[in-house]
């Protein structure tokens, strides 16, 4: 998904379940900026998905589904923390 898209790592920890839209004809993946912003800024951001991202996509959206996790990028573990 970096690869394809361009985002930071620090971005992809915004992605959450169902945020592939279709706008203007492509699909982005909505996260947000995340240099130089607030911390508090709202998602508002997209990133053009390409075949292959949208495939990772939905991959990923799977397991956050078989998980009960919202968010695309995280423990597949509820509640695990590092110690």
């Amino acid at each position: 998904v970096l690869l394809f898209t361009g985002m930071r790592s620090s971005e992809t920890l915004f992605l959450m379940q169902d945020c592939l839209t279709h706008e203007y004809g492509y699909w982005f993946l909505k996260s947000k900026v995340v240099k130089g912003q607030p911390k508090d800024i709202p998602v508002s951001e997209g990133w053009l998905a390409i075949d292959l991202t949208r495939d990772a996509y939905d991959i990923l959206n799977f397991f956050c589904r078989l998980t009960g996790n919202a968010f695309l990028f995280s423990t597949p573990f509820p509640g695990y923390h590092r110690s």
